[in-house]
């Protein structure tokens, strides 16, 4: 009796772990694939300058079916762009996770820091890393909201 106890337990916490970030490294945190929204993870990279001047943003995210991160913050969605540092949880590929280990989900509420910037003005244009990611996820719109901060604030699925 004891022994099926402390199983029940070690079953509970491993159920609290998986709604978290999970603590496992995968091999979409270190390669700019995820194999959802035209294979590219959308998170700033390293040595690249994408020249905002972040203001206070406020918004909502939201993961469209087709595996794209937008960010609606007042005018509709557009592609957002998380700041560098965020993964792509090993376990479930609908949660980008920060630095710190926060879940982000679709419907996460949240108040950052950022820019919505022209397409045209991210790095390597649409030749460069996000040109596919750009063209899958948003060939219509002109915008995409850079993140330097993201705090949660509510929400989530």
């Amino acid at each position: 009796m004891r022994r099926s106890f402390s199983w029940s337990l070690a079953l509970g916490g491993v159920t609290v772990l998986i709604t978290a970030c999970s603590l496992f490294e995968s091999e979409t945190t270190t390669a700019p694939s995820s194999n959802v929204g035209g294979d590219a993870l959308p998170v700033q990279q390293p040595g690249e300058d994408y020249d905002i001047d972040p203001a206070p943003l406020s918004g909502t995210v939201i993961l469209a079916p087709n595996g794209c991160w937008y960010a609606d913050v007042g005018d509709g969605p557009r592609i957002l762009m998380f700041p560098a540092g965020y993964t792509q949880d090993a376990v479930d590929g609908s949660i980008m996770c920060s630095p710190d280990g926060t879940a982000i989900t679709d419907g996460v509420v949240f108040d950052g820091a950022g820019e919505m910037v022209r397409t045209a003005n991210i790095p390597g244009g649409p030749d460069g890393y996000w040109g596919n990611y750009l063209s899958f996820c948003q060939p219509e719109l002109d915008g995409v909201v850079i993140l330097d901060s993201l705090n949660a604030v509510g929400g989530g699925n």
